[in-house]
């Protein structure tokens, strides 16, 4: 069993918002709850998914400021598209998924196809995850997302992915 990052947490009400991975992955870096995360997100509630900058909102909604850093987009672990940077959000972009559009709606596909994840040290919280107790939602080294959560991912969505932004502490 993996032991949570300090300052961050575990939502265990995952299951009564029915949030998806934009609140979720929020509540688990800030250490909240999902139902304070959706209540602060006008865009989680209006249209079911969080892009960047509503992300990015929202964390300053929590006191939280925080910058986006594009990645050069090859396949990646979101280890090595921090870097240096210890702790964060990954909007992960999943790839191979189509592209019969151009435009808005080449990029409404693109966004279709998008998952956040809380990256901590090492540590993935994804809430594809099944926590113990069978809730979901957990931290977990990154090695094992990668081989056993992003394997389930990938085919619904692409057939490949790659750390497409990082949200990091403004400093």
């Amino acid at each position: 069993m993996v032991q949570v990052p300090t300052g961050r947490g575990i939502p265990d009400d995952v299951l009564e918002t029915l949030a998806n991975c934009g609140p979720t992955s929020a509540a688990a870096y800030l250490n909240k709850s999902c139902m304070e995360v959706i209540e602060r997100s006008y865009a989680w509630q209006e249209k079911g998914w969080i892009s960047i900058k509503p992300m990015l909102e929202l964390l300053g909604e929590f006191g939280e400021p925080h910058k986006s850093i594009r990645t050069t987009g090859e396949p990646q672990l979101p280890s090595e598209a921090f870097g240096e940077f210890p702790s964060g959000l990954a909007f992960i972009q999943f790839t191979g998924s189509g592209g019969k559009y151009s435009g808005w709606k080449a990029w409404a596909q693109a966004y279709s196809h998008t998952h956040w994840v809380a990256y901590d040290c090492g540590l993935v919280y994804d809430f594809n995850i099944r926590h113990k107790d069978g809730t979901p939602g957990d931290w977990i080294p990154e090695k094992d997302w990668v081989r056993d959560i992003v394997p389930i991912l990938i085919p619904r969505n692409g057939t490949g992915h790659y750390v497409r932004n990082i949200l990091i502490p403004k400093i």
